[in-house]
């Protein structure tokens, strides 16, 4: 009995049309689009922010601030991302969207308020398991160019940090903050 119903079920298969649903066609860069989509997904989140801001250079003593960030994943294709930090020396809140760009294969990121003016436009890689991104601005009309570099510690914490980066070849830690998962 149980090899008359097998027969049967191929015939029945066999005799569908093979138009009658069409099957997707998955393309390398369908495939990373949805890969980069997954990674910003587990960074949605509440998150406990501890940051260090090496104001006075990068030989002083840094400022420590705390606070609270939310990075939201919106629309299915970019990451709101509010810090909002503050010390008894400084006060930091920044927005940024972060998203993968599938035209261009990277990943983007903008500073929507930028403390010094205009839209700042990060692009840059991710490392094929996700756990480090790492996006450059373009040089500025003084060639310096900033860097973030964004490591996945685990499904928990991560770590942005912000870098200046200079012709010359020096690069200097400007800030670190540090997430840890509230929800």
């Amino acid at each position: 009995m149980f090899r008359l119903t097998v027969l049967v079920l191929i015939v029945c298969c066999a005799a569908l049309p093979l138009s009658a649903q069409p099957l997707p066609v998955i393309t390398d860069s369908l495939l990373r689009a949805e890969l980069h989509r997954g990674m910003l997904l587990r960074l949605s989140g509440e998150w406990e922010a501890a940051g260090k801001w090496w104001k006075n250079g990068p030989d002083a003593k840094p400022v420590k601030s705390k606070g609270v960030a939310r990075w939201a994943m919106n629309h299915g294709n970019y990451v709101y991302i509010e810090d909002s930090l503050s010390s008894k020396e400084d006060a930091l809140w920044c927005r940024s969207l972060l998203s993968y760009d599938r035209a261009q294969d990277r990943m983007v990121m903008v500073r929507t308020n930028d403390p010094h003016g205009g839209l700042p436009l990060f692009s840059g890689l991710a490392d094929s398991n996700f756990k480090l991104i790492t996006l450059e601005t373009p040089p500025a009309a003084d060639s310096t160019r900033a860097r973030i570099v964004l490591r996945v510690v685990d499904g928990n914490h991560h770590v942005m940090e912000f870098w200046q980066l200079f012709e010359n070849g020096t690069q200097i830690k400007q800030r670190e903050i540090t997430y840890k998962r509230l929800r």
